[in-house]
């Protein structure tokens, strides 16, 4: 029971939610009744009418049902210039840059990602087909799909100039088919390993007998009937995107000169860096020496110290866990090496100031 009141002259919006449990039509009523007024009484009947598509998506991010974000691909950058980057750097007080934090994953130019192909009926099968694509390859691109079975289907991003798909419509094309006989399974990944198999059976077979082999062709597809009027797409609405990580910063060059600053107080620089690639930007901040290495004095911290740099100064660079370099695990995927971060953490930047600290000279 929901009690409101409406002012004089003004209108009320309601607004009505369906979430059937199941397949299948649903009904209900809705009654409207106005306090001290018995004559006034509505009743309204809503109705709906759940259905269920027989080829439908799993496993996609977020648990969308037809949209899918790839992960970004980093290419090759271009040469650097000191007022603006080409890819995630570090700056060291001779002027010189160096890649720094996760952009040592830049050198892939692909990304992919697995999500699976359901087919919901109980009794229909189909046969699936992946359009050709500049930047995407799906495997298996062509194959069939039983009734009441799924099918893992790994896409691949690739590219070698910047490039952004901003939900663009994949149509994959579906066509129930009928079988003559018992279905078997088959598209093209397993017809390929098939086919594999059957070149080696063959020339174990001439070496044996000297007979060229027999028998039907490896991986070649079962024999099926298209059942007329159910071809039909499937979208997939596909999100990507590709460049060089490069920014812009409105730091002076070539650095940034303090104003003599008394003893134990502080003063700070702002200044801002913006992303101009279509890739987000994974970037790390490091404080050096003259001679490149960590300074760990607590002179100088950042709004935003990076854990990468702390966990350098600890393990030589080295992840606990992987033995990969420590700049490849920014992504925080070893929860055991960023607790040693943690614990380092306090001793590598001594300052819980969020801006830069001059030291008195």
């Amino acid at each position: 029971l929901q009690v409101f009141s409406v002012e004089s002259k003004k209108a009320a919006t309601f607004t009505v939610a369906f979430t059937p449990p199941d397949v299948g039509t649903f009904s209900h009523e809705l009654q409207l009744r106005v306090k001290l007024n018995p004559f006034e009484q509505y009743r309204v009947v809503v109705t709906g009418e759940c259905i269920q598509e027989d080829i439908t998506f799993a496993g996609l991010p977020n648990d969308t049902l037809g949209v899918l974000h790839l992960p970004d691909v980093y290419l090759a950058p271009a040469p650097v210039t000191p007022a603006s980057g080409t890819r995630n750097l570090r700056m060291s007080q001779t002027g010189t840059a160096q890649p720094a934090g996760a952009a040592a994953a830049a050198a892939a130019s692909t990304s992919s990602y697995m999500f699976s192909l359901v087919n919901n009926s109980s009794s229909r099968h189909y046969r699936f087909k992946w359009p050709e694509h500049p930047q995407l390859k799906f495997a298996p691109s062509v194959g069939h799909l039983h009734a009441g079975t799924s099918k893992d289907i790994n896409v691949v991003f690739s590219a070698a100039a910047p490039v952004k798909l901003d939900g663009q419509d994949i149509k994959m094309a579906v066509s129930q088919i009928s079988f003559k006989g018992e279905p078997s399974d088959w598209d093209d990944v397993l017809a390929a390993s098939m086919i594999a198999a059957g070149a080696r059976a063959s020339s174990a077979t001439r070496a044996a007998t000297g007979l060229p082999g027999a028998g039907p062709k490896a991986g070649a597809e079962p024999y099926v009937d298209l059942v007329a009027k159910t071809q039909r797409d499937v979208q997939l609405k596909v999100h990507a995107t590709a460049d060089s990580p490069h920014y812009e910063c409105s730091a002076p060059m070539p650095a940034i000169v303090f104003r003599p600053t008394m003893m134990f107080q502080t003063r700070s620089f702002t200044f801002s860096i913006t992303n101009t690639a279509l890739t987000a930007l994974k970037y790390c901040w490091m404080v050096l020496d003259k001679q490149g290495s960590l300074d760990e004095s607590g002179r100088w911290c950042t709004s935003a110290p990076c854990k990468v740099a702390l966990q350098q100064a600890h393990t030589g660079g080295r992840c606990h866990d992987c033995s990969a370099l420590a700049t490849h695990c920014l992504e925080r995927q070893h929860a055991r090496w960023w607790q040693t971060v943690t614990q380092a953490q306090d001793r590598v930047v001594p300052s819980k100031s969020a801006t830069p600290r001059p030291h008195q000279q």
